[in-house]
C-alpha cells in the first residue's frame, strides 16, 4: 500500500488516476476535504493534496475524466463558483486550475468525451463536448484559456449538434483516426458521421445525407484500422450497413451491402484484432455471424457459419495474435472461439483436438556429449515420468530405466514442483548426470551412460528417504557443479569425486567461472545475498562483496563473464538494481543506466562479438520502464543504449537475446510491426529487423497471457558450427513453428511445419520448454518435442543443419597448448571451397589428420583419448606457422544429406601429453546437409 488515505476501513482511492511528469494524479478522499484531487511518486511521503479545489469539509470537487494530452492532464471538476468545468494539471500545484470557465458562473458546461487527437501540424489537442447556450458542441483544447474555444456550432441557437456518449447509448461518442476526430454530429439532416481536425473548417459531415430527415443515417462512431475508419449506418438503399472513411467526403463509401438492398445486416460489436476488422452482422443466408474485413467487398466475408440452424452472436472480445478470440455458440452454449480470419482457422478453443486425451509430453532433451545417445524425460501411464532415450527413429526410442519402478514417478530432471529444465540434467565425460526420485533414498544424483545397466545412482547426497533432487548441473570448477537446497557440490563425475562446497550457495541466480573460481550467489545472517567466490573448497570459498553493507541484499542476478571481468545486476539500495563488475577480487558499479533509487529492470546478459548485451531502461512513466537494447564493452564510456527501437515512451521490450556468430539475435516490438526478429552489432546503424516474420502490426514473437501466467511462447537458439539459427515464430498461417535464419531477411524461412494452420505445433510452449540437440558426434537430428494435433505432445526429429561441430577431449602438447579443429565455413552439400582448420600447434610441425565414418572413444593414456573409429583415412598435414588448411570439398550429390564424417588430428610434439610424442586435439563431428 501506497498510503492509507483514510485511516481506517474507509476508502481513499476513488479510481481515476493518469500520469503527469513524474507523478501519478489520481482522486483521493482523506474523510476530511471530500474527493479531490491528489499526487503521488509511489511512496508514502510523496503522496499528498495537490489541490482542494472544493474547499470546506466534505466537499467534493471531485475530479473525474482524465485524460493525458502529452504534458497535461485534463480532468473535470465541480467549484462553487464555475460548477463543474474543464481543468488542467501538470503536477504541481500552480500548474493546477481550472482551462476556462466555458459556461460562465455557476451554471455547469458538463465537459464529457475527452479525447487526445495528435493533429497533423498541430500537435497533440484535447477535443471534448461541452454545454452552453449553444448547446452541446465541439470543443478543442491546448490548455489554457486562449486555446480553448468551440470549434462549430453545427447545429446553431440553442440546439445541440454533438451527438454525447453521455447522454445516448453510443458506445464512444468519439474516437480518434488518422489525425482526426470522429463522432456523430446533428443538425437538421439528422445524425450523420463528422470528423473534424480541429478548425472550423475541417469540420466536415462525411455522408450526403445517407437517410435524408430527421433521423439521419444513425450511424455509429466505428473503429479505427490504421488510417481508416469503420462504421455502420444507415441509408435508404442498403440499410443498416457497414462503411468506410478516410476522412473526406469522398472517401466515405458503402464498404459493403452485407444483406443486399435495404434489408438490414445489423453491422455491430465492431473490433480491430489480430491486425483486422472483425464485426458481427447477418447476412441473407445466415444468421448473426462473424465477418471479416479489409475495407473492400472483396476483402469482406462471412468467417464461418458457426451456427447453422440460427445464430452464433459472436462478442468479439481479444485477440491472441494472429487470432482474434470471441465469445459465441454453435447451438451447443456459449463457448471461447478463436479465429485466423478464415473458416478453416475458426475453431472452439474448448475443444480444439478432441482425440489428445494423454501424451507423453518429452523434455529436457540431452545430448550424451561424446558418446552416441541422447535422452529425455517422458510420461508413460505404466511408469509415470521417466528417463527414456532415442536414437532418432520410432524403433530405437525406448524406456531408459524405470527409477521408481511402477506407475511412480522418478521425475528425472525435475525440481519440488515437478517442474523439468534442461539445466537440471548435464552431459559431462560421455555421461549424462541428473536428479531422480526413487522409492528408498528420495531425490539424489543419478548418472546414465544411455544404457539401462549404466543407469545408476551416482551418490546418496543425503541419507535416508527424504533427499532434495540435485539442480542447476553445469560445467565448472574442473567438472561440474549443482546444488542440493542452498548446499553447492562439485563432482569429477565419480561418487568418491563428488563432494560438498558450501551450505550456502543459490546457484539459481545464476553463476560464471573466473580465473578457475566460480562466482556465485551465497547467503549469510550477517550479508543477506551477496555475491561469492570458491576454488571448490570450503577453505577457498568466501564472501567476495556485501555490496548492500549489512543484512540487507544486493540480489545479484544474471552473472555473465565478459572478457576477464563478470558484469551482473546488483544494488546497493542507493542506486537501484543496475549493472555491476567484478575481476575476482574487487567489486565496483559500471553504471547507474536509471539513476537514483530506481531500477533499470537490467535483464538478459547475453555476450556476443566481444560485446555484453542486455535490457534496460533509462526512464520510466507511470512505473512502467522504457525498456530497450544496451551493450556495454565493460567500460563506463562504452555502456550506451544501442538505439531507440520503439521511440516515445512506450518499450520496445527486447527478449530472447542471443548470439549468432558474434551478432546478436533478438526480438523486439518498434510499435509498427509487433514483436519480431532483430539483430545488432552494437551500434544504432547496425541495429535492424531481419524480417516481419508474421507480417503488419501482429507478432511474429507473441507473449501469451492467461489468467495465471504470462508465457514467452517463442525462442532463438543457436547451433554449435551451424550458420543458421533456429527460432519459433508465429508465420502468416497462424501457428507457432520452428523458423531459420542467416541473420538475413531472405535467409529467415519457416523450417518445418508441423500443425499447419492457427494453432501450430508449439514448439517450448509448454512447460519446460523446447531442448534442440546440437548435432554432435553420433547426433544427426534436431530433436524437440512437438504437437501435430492428432498424437499430442510428442518427440519429434528433424535432419540437422549443416554444422562442424567439436566434440571430446583434447591431448595437450608444448605450454600446455592444445591444438584446435574446426570447419572453415558450413558444410553444405556441393560446398567444393569447405576446408578444416588446423590451429594452435607447434609451428613448422608434421601433422596427421584421421577420418572416418564411425566414432570411438579409446583412451590412449595420459588422459588423451582416440574419437575417430579405425581403420581411418589419414591425410599428412605440415603445419607452417602453427597452423593449417586442409581441403575437403563435398561433393554435390543429395544423398550425402545428414552423414556425418568425423575428424580429429595429431600433431608432432615432443612435449606432448601422449608418448612425449603427439599434442592431439578434441574430435570435429562433421554434418552434411542441404541447408
Amino acid at each position: 500500500m501506497v498510503k492509507d488515505i483514510t485511516p481506517g476501513p474507509g476508502s481513499g482511492f476513488e479510481g481515476q488516476m493518469a500520469a503527469v511528469g513524474a507523478d501519478l494524479v489520481f482522486a483521493g478522499n482523506d474523510g476530511v476535504t471530500g474527493t479531490e484531487l491528489w499526487a503521488t511518486q509511489g511512496t508514502e511521503a510523496s503522496t499528498r493534496l495537490l489541490v482542494d479545489l472544493y474547499p470546506g469539509l466534505n466537499a467534493s470537487s471531485p475530479p473525474s475524466r482524465f485524460t493525458e494530452v502529452g504534458a497535461i492532464v485534463f480532468f473535470t471538476a465541480i467549484t462553487a463558483a464555475a460548477g463543474q468545468e474543464l481543468f488542467r494539471t501538470d503536477g504541481t500545484v500552480t500548474g493546477t486550475g481550472m482551462v476556462r470557465d466555458i459556461n460562465p458562473g455557476p451554471s455547469n458546461c458538463l465537459a464529457e468525451d475527452l479525447l487526445e487527437v495528435d493533429v497533423p501540424g498541430v500537435g497533440r489537442r484535447l477535443f471534448f463536448s461541452a454545454e452552453t447556450s449553444a448547446g452541446r458542441e465541439l470543443w478543442i483544447s491546448a490548455g489554457t484559456a486562449g486555446t480553448t474555444n468551440m470549434v462549430r456550432d453545427i447545429a446553431p441557437g440553442a440546439a445541440s449538434g454533438f451527438r454525447s456518449g453521455a447522454n445516448n447509448n453510443s458506445p464512444a461518442a468519439m474516437i480518434a483516426c488518422g489525425g482526426r476526430a470522429y463522432f456523430i454530429g446533428q443538425d437538421s439532416n439528422g445524425g450523420e458521421p463528422w470528423t473534424s481536425d480541429g478548425s472550423a473548417n475541417g469540420t466536415i459531415m462525411l455522408t450526403e445525407h445517407l437517410s435524408p430527415g430527421p433521423l439521419g443515417a444513425v450511424a455509429s462512431t466505428g473503429v479505427a484500422l490504421g488510417n481508416t475508419l469503420f462504421f455502420s449506418a444507415t441509408s435508404q438503399a442498403t440499410g443498416y450497413e457497414l462503411f468506410r472513411t478516410d476522412g473526406t467526403v469522398a472517401s466515405t463509401v458503402l464498404a459493403v451491402d452485407i444483406n443486399p438492398g435495404p434489408t438490414d445486416s445489423g453491422v455491430s460489436q465492431m473490433i480491430v484484432a489480430a491486425g483486422a476488422m472483425y464485426f458481427a452482422a447477418q447476412g441473407n443466408s445466415a444468421g448473426y455471424e462473424l465477418w471479416r474485413s479489409d475495407g473492400t467487398p472483396a476483402g469482406t466475408q462471412l468467417v464461418q457459419d458457426i451456427n447453422p440452424n440460427g445464430s452464433s452472436n459472436p462478442r468479439p472480445n481479444g485477440e491472441v495474435p494472429p487470432r482474434v478470440l470471441f465469445t459465441a455458440t454453435d447451438g451447443t452454449g456459449d463457448e471461447l472461439w478463436a479465429s485466423d480470419g478464415t473458416a478453416a482457422g475458426t475453431t472452439r478453443m474448448a475443444d480444439i483436438t478432441p482425440p489428445e486425451t494423454r501424451h507423453s509430453e518429452p523434455v529436457s532433451i540431452t545430448d550424451g556429449g561424446s558418446t552416441p545417445f541422447t535422452v529425455f524425460t517422458a510420461s508413460a501411464p505404466s511408469v509415470g515420468w521417466e528417463l527414456w532415450r532415442t536414437d532418432g527413429t520410432p524403433s530405437g526410442t525406448s524406456l531408459l530405466k524405470d527409477i521408481y519402478t511402477g506407475i511412480n514417478s522418478s521425475q528425472p530432471d525435475a525440481n519440488a514442483a515437478g517442474r523439468h529444465r534442461s539445466d537440471y540434467k548435464l552431459a559431462f565425460g560421455g555421461k549424462v548426470y541428473f536428479g531422480a526420485i526413487d522409492a528408498t533414498r528420495g531425490g539424489e544424483l543419478w548418472v546414465t551412460d544411455g544404457t539401462p545397466s549404466g543407469t545408476v545412482l551416482l551418490k546418496d547426497l543425503t541419507p535416508g528417504p527424504t533427499g532434495s533432487v540435485p539442480l542447476y548441473l553445469q560445467l565448472g570448477l574442473g567438472g561440474f557443479v549443482f546444488s542440493q537446497g542452498s548446499n553447492l557440490w562439485k563432482s569429477d563425475g565419480t561418487a568418491a569425486g563428488t563432494v560438498l562446497v558450501t551450505t550456502s550457495a543459490y546457484l539459481d541466480r545464476g553463476t560464471a567461472m573466473l580465473h578457475g573460481q566460480l562466482i556465485f550467489v551465497g547467503r549469510s545472517a550477517t550479508s543477506g545475498f551477496e555475491l561469492w567466490k570458491t576454488d571448490g573448497t570450503p577453505s577457498g570459498t568466501s564472501l567476495l562483496a556485501d555490496i548492500w553493507p549489512g543484512p540487507d541484499s544486493s540480489q545479484p542476478f544474471y552473472l555473465t563473464r565478459l572478457g576477464d571481468r563478470v558484469l551482473f545486476a546488483a544494488t546497493d539500495g542507493v542506486t537501484g538494481q543496475e549493472l555491476w563488475q567484478t575481476d575476482g577480487t574487487n567489486v565496483s558499479l559500471l553504471a547507474d543506466i536509471h539513476p537514483g533509487i530506481a531500477d533499470s529492470g537490467i535483464a538478459d546478459l547475453t555476450a556476443s562479438g566481444g560485446k555484453l548485451y542486455f535490457s534496460a531502461a533509462d526512464s520510466s512513466t507511470l512505473g512502467v520502464l522504457d525498456t530497450e537494447l544496451w551493450c556495454t564493452d565493460g567500460t563506463v564510456a562504452g555502456t550506451t543504449r544501442v538505439r531507440d527501437i520503439r521511440q516515445g515512451t512506450n518499450a520496445s521490450l527486447p527478449r530472447n537475446l542471443t548470439d549468432f556468430m558474434g551478432t546478436l539475435l533478438f526480438t523486439a516490438n518498434d510499435g509498427i510491426h509487433g514483436s519480431e526478429l532483430w539483430r545488432s552489432d552494437g551500434t544504432a546503424q547496425g541495429t535492424s529487423m531481419v524480417r516481419d516474420v508474421y507480417p503488419g502490426a501482429a507478432s511474429g514473437f507473441p507473449t501469451l497471457t492467461f489468467p495465471t501466467v504470462t508465457v514467452n511462447a517463442t525462442f532463438i537458439m543457436t547451433l554449435p558450427g551451424a550458420e543458421r539459427a533456429i527460432f519459433a515464430a508465429v508465420g502468416q498461417s497462424g501457428g507457432i513453428e520452428l523458423w531459420r535464419t542467416d541473420g538475413t531477411h531472405a535467409g529467415t524461412v519457416l523450417h518445418s511445419d508441423v500443425r499447419p494452420g492457427i494453432f501450430g505445433s508449439n514448439p517450448g510452449l509448454t512447460a519446460g520448454q523446447l531442448k534442440v540437440v546440437p548435432p554432435a558426434l553420433g547426433i544427426n537430428r534436431i530433436y524437440f518435442r512437438a504437437r501435430d494435433g492428432v498424437h499430442g505432445v510428442e518427440l519429434w526429429s528433424m535432419p540437422a543443419m549443416a554444422a562442424s561441430v567439436p566434440f571430446g577431449a583434447a591431448c595437450p602438447g608444448t605450454g600446455g597448448l592444445s591444438p584446435v579443429l574446426s570447419g572453415a565455413s558450413a558444410p553444405r552439400i556441393g560446398n567444393a571451397a569447405y576446408a578444416i582448420e588446423l590451429a594452435d600447434a607447434v609451428p613448422g610441425s608434421a601433422a596427421l589428420l584421421l577420418a572416418s565414418l564411425a566414432a570411438t572413444s579409446l583412451p590412449l593414456g595420459g588422459g588423451c583419448w582416440l574419437h575417430v573409429d579405425s581403420p581411418p583415412i589419414i591425410w599428412p598435414v605440415s603445419t607452417g606457422s602453427g597452423a593449417a588448411l586442409i581441403s575437403f570439398p563435398i561433393p554435390p550429390i543429395p544423398s550425402l544429406a545428414g552423414q556425418r564424417i568425423l575428424a580429429q588430428a595429431a600433431v608432432a610434439d615432443p612435449a606432448g601429453s601422449y608418448q612425449g610424442m603427439f599434442a592431439i586435439t578434441s574430435g570435429l563431428s562433421i554434418i552434411l546437409a542441404l541447408d
